[in-house]
C-alpha cells in the first residue's frame, strides 16, 4: 500500500479485494483502512471487500466506517462488502452507520454487501438507511445485500419510509432480501408505496427470493403499485424465486398485463 501511494499519490479510484485474506486480521485491517482512508485524499471512488477476514467484529466494522467517513472527503462512489459474518451485529452496524453523520455530502453512489450477516436485525438496517437518508439527501444510487439478515416486515417498511421521505434525488436502488423469511405480503406492499413516491427513480431491483410468507396477491399489488404509481421509472426488475406460496404461471401473466397499463416500463422478473 506505501508503494501504491509513493507512485500514485493523486489516485481517484481504488478497488482492493481482502476477501478471505488469511494476513488481514484485526489491527492489520485497521491500520490498512486507515492508510487508505488518511493518504489517499483524491480518491473518489472505493472499492473493499472484507469479506469472511478472521477477527472481523461490532468494535472493528465501527473503526472501519469511522475512518473512511471521517478522512474521505471528496468521495463519491463507495462499495463495501462484509458477507458471510457470524459476528457482526445489528449494534456494529449501527456504530458504522454513525460515522456517516461526518461525511460531507459529495457522495452520490453506496453499495454495501452484509449479505449472510446473519446477526444484523431490523433496528440496525433502520439506523444505517437513516443516517444515510439525513445525511446524504442527494444521493443518486443505492445498492443493499441483506441476504439472510433477520429483518421482518415492519424493519422494511422503516427502511423504504426513510428513502422514500428524504431520498428525492435518487435515481437508482437495489435492495436484496433474499432468503429473510420473516417478510410477508404487508412488508412488500408498505415497501412499494413508500417507494413510488420518488419522482426521479428509473432503475428499481428488489429481490425477495426464498421469503416464503410471500404469495401471489402481494406480489401484484406489490409490483403494480411500482408500475403505476411510480412516474419516471422506466426498468423494473423483482425476483420472487422459490417463494413457497408463489404460482410461477400466475407471476409469469403478471408483465404483459403491465404492459399494457405502462408500455414505457421495461418489466423483468428474475
Amino acid at each position: 500500500m506505501h508503494q501504491l501511494y509513493r507512485f500514485l499519490p493523486d489516485l481517484e479510484q481504488l478497488k482492493l479485494d481482502f476477501e478471505g485474506n488469511e494476513k488481514m486480521k484485526g489491527r492489520v485491517t485497521k491500520s490498512t483502512v486507515d492508510f487508505i482512508a488518511t493518504k489517499f485524499q483524491h480518491l473518489q471512488s472505493l472499492a473493499l471487500n472484507f469479506s469472511e477476514l478472521k477477527l472481523m467484529n461490532d468494535k472493528l466494522i465501527a473503526e472501519i466506517g469511522s475512518s473512511i467517513f471521517t478522512n474521505m472527503k471528496n468521495i463519491q462512489k463507495l462499495d463495501l462488502q462484509f458477507k458471510l459474518y457470524a459476528s457482526i451485529t445489528s449494534q456494529g452496524l449501527k456504530e458504522f452507520a454513525h460515522g456517516l453523520e461526518f461525511t460531507e455530502s459529495k457522495l452520490k453512489n453506496i453499495r454495501l454487501n452484509f449479505s449472510g450477516t446473519l446477526k444484523i436485525g431490523s433496528k440496525g438496517m433502520k439506523s444505517l438507511v437513516k443516517r444515510i437518508a439525513l445525511n446524504h439527501p442527494n444521493i443518486e444510487s443505492i445498492w443493499l445485500d441483506f441476504t439472510s439478515c433477520n429483518i421482518n416486515d415492519l424493519g422494511i417498511e422503516a427502511i423504504s419510509q426513510k428513502i422514500g421521505l428524504y431520498l428525492k434525488d435518487l435515481k437508482r436502488l437495489t435492495l436484496i432480501f433474499g432468503k429473510c423469511s420473516n417478510i410477508t405480503d404487508y412488508g412488500i406492499l408498505q415497501t412499494a408505496k413508500n417507494l413510488s413516491s420518488l419522482p426521479n427513480l428509473k432503475y428499481l431491483d428488489m429481490k425477495f427470493d426464498s421469503c416464503w410468507h410471500i404469495s401471489n396477491k402481494g406480489v401484484t399489488y406489490f409490483v403494480e403499485e411500482l408500475a403505476l404509481n411510480t412516474p419516471n421509472l422506466k426498468h423494473l426488475t423483482f425476483d420472487f424465486s422459490d417463494c413457497e406460496k408463489i404460482n410461477e404461471t400466475k407471476l409469469e401473466e403478471l408483465i404483459p398485463n403491465l404492459k399494457l397499463k405502462r408500455p414505457d416500463l421495461n418489466v423483468l422478473s428474475e
